[in-house]
C-alpha cells in the first residue's frame, strides 16, 4: 500500500513543488512525507535539481546581459569617437573658411594691385588683365577660340568715366569715349575673395557640411583646396585658395552635363606705375557712340 502511495506522491511531486496542487492534495503529500524518508529524499533532490537549473539559467542570463552591456558600451564608444571626429573635422573646416574669409577681407582693401584672369571654356580662352590704382584702372580682355573669332577690349577709367577700345579679328579698331557703363570687363579683386560675398549663414553652413578641404600646391602657391563648394561670384565646384591672401587662385566650376570651366587667377600688390595705366593711343581708333 505504501509503495502504491509513494508512486502517487512521486508522480505529483513536480506539481507540488510548482504549487500547482490543491490544498487537499498538499495535505495528503505532506502527511505522506512525514512518514516516508524515500519520498522526502526524492523531494529534496528534485528541489536541488530545480535550484541548480535555475542557477544555470540565471548565470546564462547574467552572462548575456554582461555581453550585451559590453557590446553597447563598445558601440557607444565607437559612436562617440565618430561624433568627436566629425565635430573636429567640421570645426577645422569652419575655422579654415573663416580664416580665409578674414584674410580675403584684408586683401580686398588694397587699392594698388594687378590681377590676371584666365578662363578656359569649350575650346576658348578668355584673358583679363586688370591694373588698379586707387580710383583709376586699366583692364584688357582678350578672347580667342578655335574658330579664330578673336577680339580685344581695353577699358580705361580715370575715376569718373570709362573709355573702351575694341579690336576684332578683322583688325578693325573702334573706341567708345566717356562711357558711364563702368564694368563691361567685370573683374575686381573683391569678386574673387574667398567667401567674401557668401555671408549668409545658410551658405556658410552648407559649405562646412558638404565640402571637403585639404592642403595642396597650385600655381606655385600653398593653397587650400575646397571641393563641392558654393561661391556666389563663381558658382559651385572646386576652388584653390591662397593661404596667405585668402584669394582664389584657381576655380573649376561645374557646367551643364560634363562640361566645366577652369579659371586661373594671379595677383600682385603695390606694383602699379604710370606705365601700367597708360591709355591706348586714341588716334589709332575710330570713335563711335555707345
Amino acid at each position: 500500500m505504501k509503495n502504491k502511495e509513494c508512486k502517487i506522491v512521486q508522480d505529483i511531486l513536480p506539481n507540488y513543488i510548482d504549487e500547482l496542487t490543491s490544498q487537499e492534495t498538499n495535505d495528503f503529500i505532506e502527511n505522506h512525507l512525514k512518514e516516508c524518508t524515500e519520498c522526502t529524499e526524492m523531494l529534496n533532490n528534485m528541489k536541488k535539481e530545480i535550484n541548480s537549473e535555475d542557477t544555470k539559467k540565471q548565470k546564462k542570463v547574467i552572462n548575456f546581459i554582461k555581453k550585451y552591456n559590453k557590446k553597447i558600451t563598445i558601440l557607444k564608444f565607437i559612436l562617440l569617437t565618430i561624433l568627436v571626429i566629425f565635430i573636429l573635422v567640421l570645426g577645422r573646416r569652419a575655422t579654415i573658411m573663416l580664416q580665409m574669409s578674414n584674410k580675403a577681407r584684408e586683401s580686398k582693401k588694397g587699392d594698388d594691385y594687378f590681377c590676371s584672369y584666365y578662363l578656359y571654356d569649350s575650346g576658348s580662352v578668355t584673358t583679363i588683365y586688370s591694373y588698379v590704382k586707387e580710383n583709376e584702372f586699366l583692364r584688357e580682355l582678350i578672347y580667342s577660340n578655335n574658330y579664330e573669332s578673336n577680339y580685344k577690349i581695353t577699358e580705361y577709367c580715370n575715376g569718373s568715366s570709362s573709355n573702351y577700345y575694341i579690336e576684332n579679328s578683322d583688325s578693325e579698331k573702334i573706341a567708345m569715349l566717356n562711357s558711364e557703363k563702368e564694368g563691361i570687363l567685370p573683374i575686381k579683386i573683391e569678386d574673387y575673395c574667398f567667401l567674401e560675398k557668401d555671408s549668409s549663414i545658410k551658405t556658410f553652413l552648407r559649405n562646412v557640411f558638404m565640402s571637403s578641404v585639404k592642403t595642396v600646391k597650385c600655381n606655385d602657391k600653398e593653397c587650400y583646396y575646397f571641393s563641392n563648394i558654393v561661391s556666389s561670384s563663381l558658382g559651385m565646384g572646386e576652388i584653390y585658395v591662397d593661404k596667405e591672401t585668402g584669394l582664389i587662385v584657381r576655380a573649376i566650376i561645374n557646367g551643364t552635363g560634363v562640361q566645366s570651366t577652369i579659371s586661373d587667377f594671379t595677383y600682385n600688390f603695390n606694383t602699379i606705375n604710370d606705365e601700367s595705366l597708360k591709355e591706348p593711343d586714341i588716334s589709332e581708333y575710330k570713335i563711335v557712340s555707345d
